[in-house]
């Protein structure tokens, strides 16, 4: 491909922030020999072209064992379920080591995060 028609020139100058003006995604040359008419239709073009179909069939017998070791719970002989305690105070807000703007408004949303998920997390271990 010359360096004019690789559309990943505008990506790599759109990522590096080294774009001047404008870039316009170039039109890609469809396997059926016809031209991309838009932009949606280029980027469709190029995932179907560089992201291969994740088929089964294809598995070789260490991908399918992975596959079954990353659905199963890890289970180990020091395994033990969180207290209450400990999650709450893994959830406590930390110090302020400094005044969080005019309305205090850093401290103010996580704490009332803080409070809703206390709540939920409560419900949830008494389901």
């Amino acid at each position: 491909m010359t360096p004019c028609a690789n559309p990943w020139n505008a990506v790599y100058k759109l990522a590096s922030n080294k774009t001047k003006i404008s870039q316009t995604m170039t039109t890609l040359q469809k396997p059926d020999s016809s031209l991309t008419s838009d932009l949606n239709e280029t980027m469709k073009v190029m995932i179907e072209h560089l992201t291969p179909n994740d088929e089964q069939s294809d598995d070789t017998d260490h991908h399918k064992r992975i596959g079954t070791l990353s659905t199963e719970p890890i289970q180990t002989a020091d395994d033990r379920d969180y207290t209450p305690a400990e999650v709450k105070n893994a959830r406590r807000p930390k110090p302020q080591k400094k005044r969080q703007g005019r309305w205090h408004y850093r401290r103010n949303i996580p704490e009332s995060i803080n409070n809703s998920l206390h709540l939920f997390t409560q419900y949830m271990m008494s389901v």
